[in-house]
């Protein structure tokens, strides 16, 4: 591993945006292979993505927004209703499903339902 070159100086405020965030990424890339490199000697695939991970998961947090992929309305929508004790016949009439997406839909309802279920008792 080469040495890191020596720290930026701070970016005066008239300097563009990217700059300066290209200058901050690259004095945390120094600081984190400086401070984990027995842990990159190691494995260094897996220091990448356990560090993009934990990144994503804090900016995610911080910024208050959410983690992964947006939801579905129509698989929002179908799961209330399914909650309302509506059949799935009603669901598919309403929500115009063709007869070839109706499986799909009904496995991502379960699956919203089998997360849902998961998480609550994760956090209690």
């Amino acid at each position: 591993m080469k040495d890191c070159p020596a720290p930026m100086p701070i970016p005066r405020p008239n300097m563009e945006r990217s700059r300066q965030r290209q200058a901050l990424v690259s004095e945390f890339v120094c600081q984190a292979l400086l401070s984990c490199a027995p842990e990159i000697k190691k494995n260094p695939r897996a220091f990448r993505k356990n560090l993009i991970r934990d990144l994503t998961r804090e900016l995610s947090h911080t910024l208050q927004l959410p983690m992964g992929r947006p939801c579905k309305e129509v698989v929002t929508r179908a799961a209330e209703m399914r909650k309302q004790g509506k059949s799935w016949q009603q669901i598919y009439v309403q929500h115009h499903v063709p007869q070839t997406e109706q499986t799909r839909l009904r496995s991502a309802v379960r699956a919203r339902f089998q997360r849902e279920r998961t998480s609550r008792v994760q956090t209690q």
